[in-house]
């Protein structure tokens, strides 16, 4: 952001183009909304994500089943993951993210599925979502 804002020329360009390291939420907010600009960069995983290993991992949550019309995930194993509660979190520079939560339910299909769907210490387990 600092060369953007330093960087006069910038009605010339519709795009802002750089490499994955500066794929992150706030850059691409700060391009669209302060100048307004489309910007063209990778997510930091998005390599990772092309490969063949990730998209074939069951245990990754970008990879499990997910009902829009509900809004709920179900895992590798079964386990359904519903809507809990909207989440916000700051980082140390002061960007604010909203996150959705999603809680597996306290009731399963079955015992086993109930068992799963708590961590080792008896908790439910939750994922988080960041839709943006």
């Amino acid at each position: 952001m600092p060369f953007l804002t330093q960087f006069h020329a910038l009605d010339f360009f519709e795009h802002i183009v750089a490499d994955a390291g500066y794929g992150s939420e706030y850059n691409y907010t700060t391009i669209l909304d302060r100048f307004k600009k489309q910007p063209v960069i990778p997510y930091t995983t998005y390599q990772m994500e092309q490969k063949r290993k990730f998209k074939n991992d069951p245990t990754r949550s970008q990879n499990w089943k997910y009902n829009a019309n509900d809004d709920y995930y179900i895992d590798h194993q079964g386990v359904r993951f519903s809507f809990y509660r909207y989440s916000k979190s700051t980082d140390k520079y002061g960007f604010k993210r909203d996150f959705k939560i999603y809680r597996a339910d306290k009731h399963q299909l079955s015992v086993k599925l109930d068992e799963l769907a708590k961590t080792p210490g008896g908790r439910q387990r939750y994922m988080k979502v960041n839709p943006t």
